[in-house]
């Protein structure tokens, strides 16, 4: 059993060079064998991503990921998200790598 994912984020549709980048980076990631956590599109209310989004995280790294496995994500992301998979990490041990999708965005403050 292959449990290498990714957090999947919503791209816009919109024909631009920031989101065609993270669609190749998907679809390399797909033919690397690794599996996009489900995530809802980007064009739901934030409220509503945080009440599902976090809990289908949570059970896919629980049962998916769990001490073996990969877990891929991306800057920028959700911070909040972050801090919760390096907390689930400490608890399981699974390994977490960091894609950096946007250098400016680490540059400015939060």
């Amino acid at each position: 059993m292959v449990n290498k994912y990714y957090i999947k984020f919503g791209i816009s549709n919109r024909k631009n060079a920031g989101s065609k980048a993270m669609r190749d980076v998907m679809h390399l990631l797909d033919e690397q064998g690794y599996h996009a956590m489900p995530a809802l599109p980007v064009t739901v209310n934030k409220g509503v991503k945080l009440l599902i989004d976090i809990p289908l995280m949570i059970l896919t790294v629980l049962f998916f990921v769990r001490t073996r496995g990969t877990v891929l994500y991306v800057i920028p992301s959700n911070a909040f998200r972050i801090k919760l998979l390096a907390t689930l990490r400490s608890l399981l041990g699974f390994k977490m790598i960091c894609f950096i999708n946007d250098v400016e965005q680490l540059r400015m403050p939060t």
